[in-house]
Formats: structure tokens, sequence, C-alpha cells
């Protein structure tokens, strides 16, 4: 038996209860989702990413396929940053856990959507910010888009120049592909069992 699954519908649950959080509502389900998601990152499988030459024959019409421990995440504050704030306190000797004050909270509002992708390497979970455009990159990709249409999904509306777009991309899928966060076709997307229940967290 395990504990694992416990809050699992917890997101699910504050998104349809607003009135139980007043002004707060938000952050509590940003932060919800957010520790689902490393979960989620922290037990999924992991497999053989692209090695350098498969990734020079990717062409526009290829379908490529993202690492299953790789989780995707829009929130309206920096709960990453709370998150790995509050995380740090508990890891000081003697230290006692303790409520962030309103003023804290109201400081980690973002001005704009904060993009979050997270994937795990050697145990540990690591946070990553998106910018809008890479983001969509990926949405579409786990959405099974083949590459070219992926791409012009990301890039739809943007204030980049064609020529700031394409640089863009090819440093976006540089950095995904350095990652791991490609991976070969033919695996299944089944979890891998969890080594341990209480995933640690890096940036």
């Amino acid at each position: 038996w395990t504990l694992r699954n416990l809050g699992r519908r917890l997101p699910d649950w504050i998104g349809q209860h607003p009135e139980l959080f007043g002004p707060r509502h938000r952050i509590a389900l940003d932060m919800a989702r957010l520790e689902w998601a490393q979960v989620e990152s922290f037990d999924s499988a992991g497999h053989a990413p692209l090695s350098p030459a498969e990734c020079a024959a990717i062409e526009p019409s290829s379908v490529l396929r993202l690492q299953p421990h790789l989780q995707l995440l829009e929130a309206a504050y920096e709960v990453d940053s709370l998150l790995l704030e509050i995380r740090a306190k508990l890891e000081k000797p003697g230290s006692k856990a303790r409520t962030l004050t309103p003023r804290r909270i109201e400081r980690s509002r973002a001005a704009a959507p904060v993009y979050l992708a997270m994937h795990r390497g050697d145990l540990v979970v690591h946070f990553k910010r998106l910018d809008a455009e890479m983001y969509r990159l990926l949405q579409a990709i786990a959405a099974g888009a083949a590459l070219g249409d992926a791409i012009g999904r990301a890039y739809a509306g943007t204030v980049r120049s064609e020529e700031q777009c394409r640089q863009h991309a090819g440093e976006s899928f540089a950095l995904f592909a350095a990652l791991g966060w490609f991976h070969k076709a033919g695996h299944s997307e089944g979890k891998e069992g969890s080594p341990c229940a209480n995933p640690s967290l890096a940036v």
C-alpha cells in the first residue's frame, strides 16, 4: 500500500471550491498543481534520449516524443521559488514549518504567466523556467503535433521577427536535446516505481 496517490485529486478539488480560499485561491491552486507535477515527474519513466545524430535527422514532418517525467505547468505565482524557499528553510537545523506572510505571497504574484518545466535527473526533480514560445512548443509536441506544426503554434502571434523566431527555435531545441527531453519511439509510457517517498528538488 502507498499514500502516493493521496493528493492526485487535490488540484481539481481546489479548482472547484474557490469560495474556501478567498483571495488565496489561485496561489493554492498553483501550489497544489506544482506539488502534484513534482510527484509525477519523480515517479514517471525515463527513456534513452535521442542521440546527436538522431536529433540532426529531425525534419518538419517528424513527430517527437517527450520524456514521461517531463511535466509542464503554467502558474500565476512564482510557486517554484516559494517552494524551494520553504524547503531550504526546513532543511536548516532547528527550523520549524512557518506559514508565508501575506506580503511574501503577494510579492510572488507574477506580472506575466510563469511557465515551468519539471524534469528528473539522478533522482532529483529540477525546475526550469520557460518563455511562452518554449512552453507552447513543448505543449504542441506533447499533444502529438508534427514538428513543423508545433513550431507554427509556438510562434503564432509572437512579437519576434522571423529571423529571431528561427534563432530562438534552434536554441530551444538545442537546450531540450541537451537536457534529454526527447526520447526514442517505441517505448511504453508507463510509470516506474518510485525509489523514495519524498523526492528532492533543485533549480
